[in-house]
């Protein structure tokens, strides 16, 4: 009987659905490239990305494998729940000082079969300081694009977002009122 990996928390269905579209994006490269894998075992490849991705988190005591009723599972440790807690609910410290006259915009185009990560994006957007500009463009005076591209990056939305800093933008002055600017 094969071994199904499957999680009961809601940190451990984030971590499921990391490693789920790491496997999709996988599963993408054979389409795009199936010329490429004619040599190599798609399926081996997969359980051995699966299987790495798995050691190391393994390996950094964030999660542990256990196994019940010939069915293996994956929870998050204490550590794991803690790691996953401060990346999913941190709020960035916005600057304080002078503004310097730039707007930060993000803008998304995430697909309908990635509801629930849009809504955690805009979410986590609004918790640090980005109003809704328009349909899927948030805005921000502030400088912390970086931050922001490295915590998309981290939840596999890059490849959906664009930024702009722009010095000027239509309704200035209700933004600058919004953020209390001037």
């Amino acid at each position: 009987m094969p071994n199904r990996i499957t999680s009961r928390s809601k940190s451990g269905q984030l971590l499921m659905q990391l490693l789920q579209n790491t496997v999709e994006f996988i599963g993408d490269l054979k389409q795009i490239h199936q010329d490429a894998y004619r040599e190599i075992s798609f399926n081996s490849l997969i359980r051995r990305h699966s299987y790495l991705s798995i050691h190391r988190l393994s390996q950094k005591g964030l999660i542990a494998t256990k196994f019940k009723k010939h069915e293996k599972y994956i929870e998050l440790t204490k550590k794991g729940k803690e790691v996953a807690h401060k990346l999913l609910t941190e709020k960035i410290n916005l600057p304080h000082g002078k503004w310097d006259g730039k707007w930060r915009l993000l803008c998304f185009d995430i697909p309908e079969s990635n509801r629930r990560e849009r809504a955690f994006l805009r979410n986590f957007l609004f918790r640090n300081g980005f109003r809704k500009y328009q349909q899927s463009v948030w805005i921000t005076p502030y400088n912390i694009l970086p931050t922001i591209l490295r915590a998309v990056a981290f939840a596999e939305l890059r490849q959906f977002t664009r930024t702009v800093t722009a010095d000027c933008i239509d309704d200035e002055r209700e933004f600058k009122i919004l953020f209390k600017l001037s």
